[in-house]
């Protein structure tokens, strides 16, 4: 075949049959123009395949230097976060270990706060420990001089027989500014000997309650604020011991005593708090003890720690010669 004749075109006619309509037909034709053959120039030559692997080249070149540029930057920058995240690591070791020891010097500025706390409690109390506090005394009854006033109220309230010296005020003054409430305000004095204020006190326990010019009025102890409020905290378990007639007191700054029966050796199990193994029936103060015990959530801390054992601080002469 001649390379400069034109292209055979072929054409190719198809019908298609429905099933329903036979005389539908649809006709596709296909017009395919093909070169029975290519001319030489359209060949690729090695000079073109190399010049395209050139170029290709060149562009991987290209390619792979930008990437090579981006990670020395990414490694860079890895490089100063590395050194920067050492940095404050570094920093943050020194925080802790600065921290640490501003928390030691904290605990013990608390711990020398507190101590002087209960120092500057203990030098306050002493500096009242001659005072008292009288409440309930209508205003103005000192006509502007209370030392005398009280000099002259205390040994008439609670008899002037127990004061055959008569009574020694150094000074006394009603605390805060008066207010135009009906309530008056509390008068605080200070006695000379610290015996007689002792002696007034137990006067008042004794006498109370006491009444002057019809109005009810109160005398106690003066204690800095503290003190006072570690001693309120006594007053559920002093109502109860009210109630139970158990005899009870409180020593400062704030410890509660009691006296129940007077025998300090009596039990409260029958069986483990004696030394004989005898079965005995437990006695009243034994069984009142016990509820109330119970009623104030108490724990006998010894048998708690020690629950069989057996251990005592008195015996009479048959035991110790039943022990020896």
């Amino acid at each position: 075949m001649n390379p400069d004749s034109p292209a055979k075109e072929d054409k190719t006619t198809l019908f298609i049959e429905e099933d329903d309509d036979a005389s539908n037909q649809t006709e596709l034709t296909t017009d395919a123009t093909t070169s029975t053959s290519e001319t030489p120039s359209s060949q690729p030559t090695l000079a073109n395949i190399l010049a395209a692997i050139g170029k290709l080249e060149e562009d991987i070149t290209a390619r792979f230097n930008g990437l090579d540029s981006k990670l020395h930057l990414v490694q860079t920058s890895l490089t100063n976060h590395a050194t920067r995240i050492t940095d404050l690591e570094g920093a943050m070791t020194d925080h802790d270990t600065r921290i640490t020891s501003l928390e030691r010097r904290c605990e013990e500025l608390i711990e020398s706060n507190t101590a002087m706390k209960r120092k500057l409690t203990d030098l306050e109390s002493r500096s009242r420990r001659s005072n008292i506090k009288i409440v309930g005394l209508p205003e103005k009854v000192e006509k502007g001089n209370p030392t005398h006033f009280i000099a002259d109220l205390l040994p008439k309230l609670l008899g002037s027989d127990n004061f055959p010296a008569g009574l020694k005020v150094d000074r006394a003054h009603r605390i805060g500014a008066q207010s135009s409430s009906a309530r008056p305000r509390t008068m605080i004095a200070k006695i000379h000997h610290f015996p007689e204020k002792e002696k007034i006190l137990n006067l008042v326990r004794l006498q109370s309650p006491l009444t002057f010019n019809g109005a009810r009025i109160s005398i106690y102890p003066d204690f800095p604020p503290e003190v006072s409020e570690q001693r309120r905290a006594f007053d559920g378990v002093k109502k109860k011991l009210r109630e139970a007639g158990i005899k009870h007191g409180l020593l400062f700054p704030a410890r509660l005593i009691l006296t129940f029966g007077g025998d300090f050796n009596n039990i409260l199990d029958c069986f483990t708090d004696r030394l004989s193994t005898h079965p005995i029936a437990p006695s009243k103060s034994t069984i009142t003890i016990n509820n109330l015990i119970r009623s104030m959530n108490l724990v006998d801390i010894w048998r708690l720690q020690h629950p069989a054992a057996r251990d005592y601080f008195f015996f009479t002469c048959t035991q110790i010669i039943h022990k020896n």
